[in-house]
């Protein structure tokens, strides 16, 4: 999928809110069980464990603990569910608690285009950086780039489920999220295809 991945990409000082940790936490005891969820936390190096158990979902937090979390509850499932069922469970958990009320309501009213033009906002209420940039296309397709973005590569899992699930809540159906290009690999910036049935 990606060439050698970078621990903490070009950008060491990107933070994610602490809502991101709620999600790996609460995800994990909803589908799994409490108990499960402390033997995860027994895997984990005392830093990250600190945080897992004492998180603010308003704080701001390195984005390079929460990628070793990510990778190790990855490890730690992998028995049960792929990588890509791992991040899409947690980001679809984490969509369902960060867009609710008047927002959900709102966006159901927005095409995708729309709503993507403007998707930059949503996207900075839980990651300090990276701008989204809406590209036209035609027939219920569209190019997205992520500017100010090389972090790791399970950011790619993240931000293709965080744009489906963006899409989908336009009520648009059968939508499908590519990547084009990855800033990992190329010195230009991570580009992803939207395609989507309305």
């Amino acid at each position: 999928m990606k060439s050698e991945e970078k621990a903490s990409g070009e950008y060491p000082d990107l933070k994610v809110r602490g809502l991101i940790y709620g999600a790996v936490s609460r995800w994990t005891a909803e589908e799994f069980g409490e108990e499960k969820l402390e033997a995860f936390l027994k895997k984990l190096p005392d830093e990250s464990k600190e945080i897992l158990r004492n998180y603010d979902k308003k704080e701001w937090y390195p984005a390079k603990d929460a990628y070793v979390i990510y990778e190790r509850l990855v490890s730690f499932l992998s028995s049960k569910m792929s990588e890509a069922d791992v991040i899409s469970g947690l980001v679809n958990f984490m969509f369902s608690q960060a867009v609710t009320g008047f927002m959900k309501g709102l966006m159901s009213f927005l095409t995708p285009a729309r709503l993507t033009k403007r998707a930059t906002k949503f996207w900075l209420r839980v990651h300090s950086q990276g701008r989204i940039e809406y590209i036209d296309g035609k027939n219920n397709q569209f190019n997205v780039v992520l500017h100010d973005w090389s972090v790791h590569r399970t950011s790619c899992l993240i931000f293709a489920g965080w744009l489906k699930q963006l899409v989908e809540y336009t009520g648009a159906k059968n939508v499908k999220v590519s990547e084009v290009n990855c800033s990992l690999d190329s010195p230009d910036p991570c580009r992803w295809e939207v395609k989507y049935i309305t």
